[in-house]
């Protein structure tokens, strides 16, 4: 019985690391690797689009200084890197 809940985040776990594989790159940019977490997210979310409403972003970064940081993304900010990442739509006018 334990293992019919095994496989499926076996093949879960699997195709999580197929994204990030595909669009992960060593030289990496801050804001590249908040847009690639976004969109593994979206696609392991059961909502076709992401919105400020549903989600929260927290970074955890080092400073230029080498000092450990941490922001909070608010939502008017996430909203806007949500549609840059194209994982929702833009507010309608």
């Amino acid at each position: 019985m334990e293992q019919e809940f095994r496989v499926p985040a076996i093949h879960e776990q699997s195709e999580r690391k197929l994204w990030l594989k595909q669009d992960y790159k060593d030289e990496i940019t801050r804001e590249e690797a908040v847009q690639l977490a976004l969109k593994v997210l979206s696609k392991m979310m059961d909502s076709p689009s992401l919105t400020s409403d549903k989600l929260e972003l927290a970074e955890v970064f080092l400073s230029a200084a080498g000092k450990g940081k941490y922001q909070v993304c608010f939502a008017d900010a996430l909203s806007n890197l949500l549609v840059k990442s194209g994982v929702s739509q833009p507010p309608a006018a």
